[in-house]
């Protein structure tokens, strides 16, 4: 999937970067449904729902 590849371009250096990917997992986990739905409809060009930004 997107996401691991997006995860393993990342480094580990700063904690910065820790928090964010952590929050990015949150975001995903939550909204994981809504994102494979919307891939679903992107794969038939179709409007895709909105999903919340992470905050």
């Amino acid at each position: 999937m997107v996401i691991y590849v997006i995860f393993a371009g990342l480094k580990r250096k700063e904690k910065r970067r820790k928090r964010a990917l952590h929050s990015l997992m949150e975001w995903y986990e939550i909204y994981k449904d809504n994102l494979l739905d919307d891939w679903n409809l992107a794969e038939r060009h179709e409007p895709l729902n909105k999903i919340p930004p992470l905050e």
